[in-house]
């Protein structure tokens, strides 16, 4: 189980950087009741969203890789690694933040769901956040943080 200010109490983890097979995920999944607030676990500028992707029906079989999902990209900075992207992803659709809006920490950023390739149970979402070197990466290096 892990706690993050990302969400209320302890969560199960779905899934770490790597799979059980060995084989790299980059991410972490952490398992959450659908419909869960999940907030920012830093102040950031909001540098990407995906919304209006509906969510998997409970049980299905339609999490396949490559499948859109409902995201939310968060420049921040991060103690002892720099200017990072938290990557919160499998949201429901209803994503409360705007793309280049400032947020504090704390901030509501929507609720949990079942969208994409998610590695969670049934009514379950998912928090990613990316290694710092996937995350410089995925931003423009002009890109202001916080």
């Amino acid at each position: 189980f892990v706690k993050s200010p990302a969400f209320k109490g302890r969560q199960r983890l779905n899934a770490g950087f790597r799979y059980p097979s060995g084989t790299l995920h980059g991410a972490w999944d952490i398992g959450i009741n659908r419909g869960t607030k999940v907030y920012a676990a830093r102040r950031g500028i909001v540098v990407g969203k995906n919304d209006g992707v509906r969510n998997h029906p409970s049980g299905s079989a339609y999490a396949v890789s490559g499948s859109p999902s409902n995201w939310v990209l968060l420049c921040a900075i991060v103690p002892g690694v720099g200017r990072s992207v938290l990557y919160y992803q499998h949201l429901s659709p209803g994503i409360k933040v705007k793309r280049k809006q400032k947020i504090a920490k704390g901030t509501w950023l929507g609720r949990s769901g079942n969208t994409g390739n998610s590695t969670g149970s049934i009514d379950a979402g998912a928090w990613r956040r990316y290694s710092a070197s996937a995350a410089k990466a995925a931003m423009p290096a002009r890109m202001p943080c916080a």
